[in-house]
């Protein structure tokens, strides 16, 4: 009887420690998810702009406005300063994001910013039975290559405090 007993518990310990490991992998693979999103960015943009000098597209900017304004793009990707603009779908596009994450934009002094991150948790609260929707600190931004009060070259932050 004792032995059962000191297996049991030590197959609920084993139990216990696999949970805690799983949860952690969880969090590594997002990680590990954006950091690769960042570097996608980083070869990404460097090509375009190859490109983009090699073109003499350097000084030129898609700007989404009307039909008669210069339309810079290379190879399907617009482009502002010889690298790719942070509109949402260009960044889907330009660095093949998935469908299983989310992008949104933020605009800011001197530029566009894109956030890459996963689609938001919802949790449902003890409290009254509501629905909490969450974004954690988990994310990949991107800001786009301005001139005027801006950056010259773009801008790749991975925030992982909450992955």
């Amino acid at each position: 009887m004792i032995r059962l007993v000191t297996v049991i518990v030590l197959v609920g310990l084993l139990a216990v420690t696999a949970a805690l490991s799983m949860l952690g992998i969880q969090s590594d693979a997002r990680k590990s998810t954006l950091n690769s999103i960042a570097s996608t960015m980083h070869i990404t943009s460097e090509i375009v702009h190859t490109k983009a000098i090699v073109n003499s597209l350097t000084e030129a900017c898609y700007i989404y406005q009307d039909e008669t304004t210069l339309r810079a793009f290379i190879e399907g990707i617009y482009i502002c300063n010889g690298y790719p603009t942070a509109h949402i779908d260009n960044v889907k596009r330009a660095f093949n994001i998935s469908d299983d994450l989310e992008v949104n934009n933020r605009m800011k002094d001197g530029g566009r910013i894109a956030y890459v991150s996963f689609k938001k948790v919802t949790y449902i609260s003890d409290e009254e039975n509501k629905l909490v929707t969450v974004t954690p600190k988990c994310y990949v931004s991107y800001q786009d290559a301005k001139r005027a009060n801006g950056p010259e070259i773009y801008d790749v932050t991975v925030e992982l405090e909450d992955c």
